[in-house]
């Protein structure tokens, strides 16, 4: 150990230098290094800018697709006159009108204006692209005696200090379909924000409910349920074809339930699934039979209709939901058929909301029982709702 220690002490008192070999070496290995440095230290900025980049073109998204959505959740079902006289646009019988070619509506909003929304090419100086424009008919006053509008005719568009380095590559709109080819009250909207360095930096899609119900027409986004095979009892493998939203078996006057293809775990996972900026906060739920492990009953959703994500908890609070009371409706075993009706006297404890009433060769459901006896004949009576044959199959009994 001490020869050791006396060899590097007399290393360190040479006065020789280091070799051409040596200085070469590591220079190279020095070079090597600093190459690899560079290397990681440009990924590591160029990764970051991208997911600035990313996250300020969401910030823009979510911004212009509040303001889009607002619009259309708002849009009235009356009609006013703009400044010429006329409506050059959407009538009492068609709210909501989306362009032939998806990239533009025209509605009227909460004041009643007149409004057409789409993207315009914006002033090169501006940093060129697209950007949303709000297009404002001038508003006629009703008094004939005063010639001033209420408000003039404008576009309106957002500063361009907020699109900074972006732009608005495409704006979508589309309305949704049900199973039996209804048109929604809901709109899809897809907006896509592009970044000049980057491309295409951000892509969100929301579905929007517009609560005034009004008419809407325009191309569809082709997001009717398609016609799935429906599932297969193991004793009969010939069920009903009902699109695969479950069917009801009736054996005499008893009925069992076998739920659809699309289930109530299902929706919960969609729900569950849903994430900023994709979140439109609203469950598209089909029409078909569920079944609620929670409270163990089999629900019948009778039309196409949505809910919001935090009410998938169970059927009952999608029951809750705003116009869903007499949509979803909790079904009973027991058929209920024009004996129980002329009979009377036990009629009423059978009768309940979602009672299937068979009468001829038809089927019904009670939607509401507060003044739902049916008579003779339910067809007239707006507490039942009749259910298309096609979800029924008789059993063996």
């Amino acid at each position: 150990m001490e020869k050791w220690i006396a060899g590097i002490r007399k290393n360190l008192k040479s006065n020789k230098g280091f070799t051409m070999v040596e200085m070469v070496v590591t220079i190279i290995l020095t070079g090597i290094l600093f190459t690899m440095a560079c290397s990681m230290l440009i990924s590591w900025v160029k990764v970051y800018d991208e997911l600035k980049t990313v996250e300020q073109a969401e910030q823009l998204a979510d911004t212009l697709m509040n303001k889009i959505s607002g619009e259309v959740a708002g849009a009235q079902t009356g009609n006013i006159l703009d400044a010429d006289g006329t409506s050059t646009g959407v009538n009492a019988e068609k709210s909501i009108i989306i362009s032939s070619d998806n990239q533009s509506i025209e509605l009227y909003d909460r004041t009643g204006s007149h409004i057409i929304i789409s993207t315009v090419e914006r002033k090169a100086e501006d940093g060129g692209g697209r950007e949303l424009n709000i297009h404002y008919e001038a508003v006629k006053n009703p008094d004939p005696k005063i010639t001033e509008n209420i408000y003039d005719e404008i576009d309106w568009k957002y500063s361009k200090n907020l699109y900074m380095k972006y732009s608005i590559e495409s704006l979508k709109f589309e309305t949704v379909q049900s199973a039996s080819n209804e048109i929604l009250p809901l709109v899809d909207i897809t907006l896509k924000i592009k970044n000049g360095k980057y491309g295409n930096a951000c892509t969100i899609t929301k579905t929007v409910e517009c609560y005034n119900s009004p008419k809407i027409t325009g191309p569809s986004s082709g997001e009717t349920t398609d016609p799935d095979k429906p599932p297969v009892d193991p004793e009969d493998p010939t069920p009903p074809e009902n699109n695969g939203g479950g069917y009801i078996e009736v054996n005499g006057n008893t009925l069992t339930y076998h739920k659809g293809e699309t289930t109530f775990e299902d929706l919960k996972e969609q729900a569950d699934a849903m994430k900023p900026p994709n979140d439109t906060g609203l469950i598209k739920v089909p029409q078909g039979i569920y079944y609620d492990e929670s409270t163990k009953k089999y629900y019948f959703v009778i039309e196409d209709t949505v809910t919001q994500k935090y009410n998938c908890g169970n059927m009952s609070q999608i029951k809750n939901y705003t116009g869903n009371w007499t949509k979803v409706l909790a079904l009973n075993e027991q058929l209920i058929t024009e004996s129980d009706i002329i009979g009377g006297d036990h009629f009423n404890n059978k009768l309940q909301e979602g009672s299937i009433y068979s009468y001829g060769d038809k089927y019904y459901i009670c939607v509401s029982p507060s003044g739902g006896w049916p008579g003779v004949n339910p067809e007239n009576n707006n507490n039942w709702k009749e259910i298309d044959k096609s979800y029924f199959k008789r059993g063996a009994k």
